[in-house]
């Protein structure tokens, strides 16, 4: 005999009254396990995508404002700042000024200097770059930019070249 067959049997054997508040235990238990299982943790998910959703459209249009406002200041590049100092120099010198930490760097072809930073603020990282074009005359080549877990910060992989070049 099947399992479903001896509960078929019990059920039957059952007073009216005891197999209607067995059906409606049945009921109310499955109405449960459906709001715990499905309907609970699906309206935690949604509301846990819009929560995260809406900080991400106002980091990015704070990206965008700030990207907006950087280029707005550039007024032309003043090449004559750098006094003759390589790409590398003036790169590591604006950055430590700029209190963006170089993780690892290497010069490239054609007057080419490539840099990782492991953890860097975005707005310190858009002024920096600003800094860099404006006074300097350098200008990003390649840049790769992800986000960390900490707000506002960025790990990034840039390559610089001179203008001129």
């Amino acid at each position: 005999m099947s399992y479903l067959t001896i509960l078929k049997d019990k059920y039957q054997s059952l007073d009216a009254r005891e197999q209607k508040i067995l059906a409606a235990g049945i009921l109310v238990v499955s109405i449960f396990i459906l709001y715990t299982l499905i309907f609970k943790p699906m309206n935690d998910s949604i509301s846990h995508l819009e929560k995260s959703n809406a900080s991400n459209q106002q980091l990015l249009a704070w990206m965008a404002k700030s990207v907006a406002s950087i280029k707005g200041t550039s007024s032309g590049n003043n090449v004559n700042k750098r006094k003759g100092r390589s790409l590398n120099v003036i790169i590591n010198t604006t950055a430590s000024s700029a209190q963006i930490s170089i993780s690892r760097s290497q010069p490239r072809d054609n007057k080419q200097y490539q840099i990782w930073l492991d953890k860097a603020m975005f707005k310190d990282l858009l002024l920096w770059l600003n800094i860099l074009h404006k006074d300097y005359g350098i200008y990003v080549n390649s840049i790769n930019l992800s986000v960390t877990d900490i707000k506002g910060q960025v790990r990034v992989n840039l390559t610089f070249q001179d203008a001129g070049s």
